[in-house]
């Protein structure tokens, strides 16, 4: 209720109030049921915009798999999200398809169901610099208990305790 809302005392729950639009907690539920012939599968979800930090987070792929031989066959990685060709600094279908070429990074494409790939994923990596909110990718999976690597930055900071539910970078790094 209203009144019970207003009566919020944070030191008395095992809650805590996050700004931000929220997330049905009850659809965003994980389940254990997971395939493991690949070890770690990272999500990048999320408009397609160099802002996003998509570029650093394709850049940190590169630099485990150059580190590790046998990384191509421990580590899946991915980008979901919405090509926005009508903003000079969106990433084109070109850049992905050199990623895909190159690294080895899946272009999932976008879509309006994004628990199901929650479910199959390990961590959502989102190194972004733009002026946002808390992204609401980070608190769905946040509910789904995944562990997040995100940027210490304004929004990206607030779904993360650093070190517990996830790890915060500097931006552009």
């Amino acid at each position: 209720s209203d009144m019970e809302y207003l009566n919020y005392n944070p030191m008395h729950s095992n809650c805590s109030l996050i700004p931000g639009s929220g997330v049905d907690l009850i659809h965003f539920t994980r389940n254990n049921n997971r395939d493991y012939k690949i070890k770690y599968k990272f999500l990048f979800i999320g408009r397609l915009l160099f802002e996003k930090g998509i570029c650093d987070y394709v850049e940190a792929i590169n630099i485990i798999k150059d580190s590790k031989k046998n990384a191509y066959s421990e580590i899946a990685c991915g980008i979901v999200g919405f090509i926005d060709d009508d903003r000079k600094d969106a990433i084109t279908i070109k850049d992905l398809s050199f990623w895909q070429s190159k690294f080895n990074i899946q272009y999932l494409g976008r879509t309006d169901n994004v628990k199901d790939l929650l479910m199959i994923t390990d961590c959502i990596v989102l190194p972004s610099f733009y002026n946002e909110g808390v992204p609401r990718i980070l608190l769905e999976a946040a509910a789904m208990e995944l562990p997040v690597i995100t940027t210490d930055h304004p929004g990206c900071r607030n779904a993360v305790d650093h070190g517990l539910t996830g790890f915060l970078c500097k931006k552009k790094n």
